[in-house]
């Protein structure tokens, strides 16, 4: 039996999720996510329970990018020494809705009990420890360890810790480290990427979103129907779009995976040999390493 949301009031497992602009207080929140709080076995020998705790995060999202021009004349002039182009803002790039300069200012709002603190059963508990800070919000926490427990004694089984690099305004798990319970013996899972990928407000952004390494100042490129002239870059870079992605897997018996990825491709025109076009997303080829074996 699974069970979804509280019904305590206590385990939580209900969050709210609201996109706002401006003044997140004039905005009413509502449930929209209920995370499993309890399993019971099929043979109902044990129950399974997830506690939660209160989460608050506001995250930062990238402003909308759009442009409007007259497509006739208008039959009358507005008052005064204005112009319907500066009353309607035609033929300038607007952000959120809004001439000035990208404001940054909409905002992914979450709040509720949706954070995951435990995980209970007869036999012990997994603990999770979120406490420092995250960069890339305005609120929010990253995961910092995960502890086995046994029941009754509470003694520790065993422990995770996880170590971020903060690069471009975006957080990397770069190792989890399993520790014995006395903390003697660690086994690390070290996590590599490829380098280049820049800040997530970036215009350097193909079609699909992919980094494509254009030095955009907007995200709107040229379009013929229209007399505003653009010139943002969105064609797709196979190069470009490795950065930030997973490179390497090194495991702690010293082997490791590699993961080599490749844009797709499709044929641009049925005459034979026609130059294929890259589009952007991603496939991936996988190679092993183990020290013990050769090679």
């Amino acid at each position: 039996i699974y069970t979804f949301g509280s019904t305590d009031g206590v385990s939580g497992g209900v969050e709210q999720t609201r996109i706002a602009d401006g003044n997140p207080g004039s905005f009413e929140f509502f449930d929209n996510a209920w995370y499993l709080t309890s399993i019971i076995t099929a043979d109902k020998s044990d129950t399974i329970s997830l506690q939660y705790v209160d989460k608050n995060e506001s995250y930062t999202l990238k402003s909308t990018q759009s442009l409007k021009e007259l497509t006739s004349p208008m039959t009358y002039q507005p008052a005064g020494a204005a112009s319907w182009p500066s009353i309607l803002h035609t033929s300038v790039v607007m952000y959120n809705g809004s001439p000035n300069s990208d404001p940054m200012n909409t905002r992914q709002l979450t709040t509720g009990k949706g954070g995951l603190s435990s995980i209970k059963w007869s036999q012990g508990e997994i603990r999770f420890k979120s406490n420092t800070a995250r960069k890339d919000m305005l609120s929010g926490t990253l995961l910092d360890s995960i502890e086995v427990v046994a029941a009754g004694t509470g003694n520790l089984v065993k422990k995770f810790l996880f170590q971020y690099s903060y690069i471009g305004d975006r957080y990397y798990l770069d190792s989890v480290s399993e520790y014995n319970k006395n903390r003697t013996d660690k086994m690390t899972h070290s996590f590599y990427y490829y380098s280049g990928l820049p800040s997530r407000f970036s215009n350097s952004q193909d079609h699909w979103g992919y980094f494509n390494g254009a030095g955009n100042s907007n995200l709107l490129p040229n379009n013929s129907k229209l007399q505003t002239v653009l010139s943002a870059n969105r064609e797709p870079n196979e190069a470009a779009m490795k950065a930030g992605t997973l490179w390497r897997i090194k495991y702690p018996t010293g082997g490791y995976t590699d993961f080599d990825y490749e844009a797709h491709q499709y044929q641009a025109s049925v005459t034979p040999g026609a130059p294929t076009t890259v589009i952007g997303a991603n496939t991936i080829w996988v190679s092993n390493y183990n020290p013990k074996m050769p090679r």
